[in-house]
């Protein structure tokens, strides 16, 4: 379902920062994915207890990246569910038909990287009791 990795970095003697690579086709190959990004956003000024996400992509799978900070991820997909804390440089591969539930948020900035299939249903599903049915009615 969920699949969490860490995002290597490479500090490089005589010069600050951290670099950290976004190698795709390792990460691919890493989670035994075929992820082609077809968008990216982030999201800022997180720093609350309230929630972002309640919603599953029916056409969309997702890599999130906690570029600083902490965040809960609540991840369900109609039978199980999984709670992961990221915090800076994790990093999770989300398949579509997943409901997210982004909660505790500290100081954090999210990278997300969007691979999108042809739409076959709308693009999004903002309630969860029409999520449990689609959901279902597949299984």
């Amino acid at each position: 379902m969920i699949k969490k990795f860490n995002i290597k970095g490479i500090k490089t003697e005589g010069k600050p920062g951290i670099l950290c690579h976004l190698k795709i086709d390792e990460i691919n190959r890493e989670l035994g994915i075929n992820f082609k990004i077809n968008n990216l956003f982030y999201i800022t000024e997180l720093n609350s207890k309230r929630s972002r996400g309640k919603h599953a992509n029916t056409n969309t799978s997702e890599i999130l990246i906690c570029l600083n900070g902490s965040f809960d991820l609540k991840c369900f997909d109609g039978k199980n569910e999984n709670n992961i804390t990221l915090t800076k440089n994790d990093a999770v591969f989300v398949p579509k038909m997943i409901w997210l539930d982004f909660n505790n948020f500290k100081d954090c900035i999210i990278l997300v990287l969007t691979c999108i299939e042809p739409i076959i249903h709308k693009d999004s599903i903002y309630d969860i009791d029409e999520f449990k049915k689609i959901v279902n009615k597949s299984n």
